[in-house]
């Protein structure tokens, strides 16, 4: 049965190989499933891209303010593919909009593991002294904050988004093993430091983002940062809230205000 079913998949995942690359570990992981070796290939992508893959690049030049590198943080098990609608808004506004896929994207190496890459990514990619805007969503938050907070981060960046950020943990963590699930456990270490380490973000205006009606981080208010301007939306699930047109809406408008030099950036958003 084992070698029937082996050479199927080892076919399939020889076809994908050449034309997916961004999903490499996948087949990869098919193929040694099928019994056969992955093909070695040089690797000839700059050193980040071992560990994340960019989406892309756009700007039209449209936006009459000073453009802003945005770099979005993705959550668990999700890709830079999630935030597709908030870039196509903040692209043709004339911003720099970066979505990068972070591995292992289960986090199985840890929160910390995870905001080493981010720093590599932004040493790679976002040129020194660029306004810089950091998105991050669900575990991605924590990974954003984490790096804002433990290397320096808020001292770059213009403004921080965090969306659905589980900051008092998160039950459904428990379902699943590795140390980002075991960090993301109401209560652990690693949550109680995130916390106490708050500071850190100093003067960075920070906005938070959460739905009432979100079954992964209960209560959604756990979602909050002390002092930061929230905006509950009743969104019918956690995964949409990325895509949400009122939390894209308000990303917009604080970065538009910020690029043009807004002393306002922050107003508090009224819940919808």
């Amino acid at each position: 049965m084992q070698e029937r079913a082996g050479r199927p998949l080892a076919f399939v995942a020889k076809a994908g190989i050449p034309h997916d690359s961004e999903q490499r570990d996948f087949w990869d992981e098919l193929l040694n499933l099928s019994g056969e070796q992955p093909p070695v290939v040089d690797d000839v992508r700059p050193p980040w891209s071992r560990f994340v893959s960019q989406t892309g690049v756009a700007r039209n030049g449209s936006f009459k303010g000073l453009p802003v590198n945005v770099v979005m943080v993705h959550g668990f098990l999700n890709s830079g593919r999630l935030f597709g609608a908030l870039c196509r808004m903040l692209e043709a506004q004339g911003h720099v909009c970066l979505a990068p896929t972070f591995y292992p994207r289960d986090g199985r190496l840890g929160i910390p593991d995870l905001a080493a890459k981010l720093e590599s990514f932004l040493g790679e990619t976002v040129p020194a002294g660029a306004p810089l805007a950091l998105v991050g969503f669900s575990m991605g938050a924590l990974v954003a904050r984490h790096y804002l907070q433990s290397f320096g981060g808020a001292r770059h960046a213009k403004a921080f988004f965090s969306i659905a950020g589980p900051y008092r943990g998160s039950f459904n963590a428990y379902l699943y093993p590795g140390a980002g699930t075991r960090q993301m456990r109401p209560g652990s270490s690693f949550l109680r430091q995130l916390d106490a380490g708050a500071n850190a973000l100093g003067t960075l205006p920070v906005y938070t983002y959460r739905t009432p009606l979100d079954l992964m981080v209960i209560p959604s208010k756990g979602s909050r940062i002390a002092s930061a301007p929230e905006l509950a939306v009743w969104c019918p699930l956690h995964a949409l809230l990325p895509g949400d047109p009122r939390i894209i809406d308000h990303i917009a408008g604080v970065l538009a205000k910020q690029g043009r030099g807004d002393a306002a950036l922050q107003e508090a958003p009224r819940p919808v």
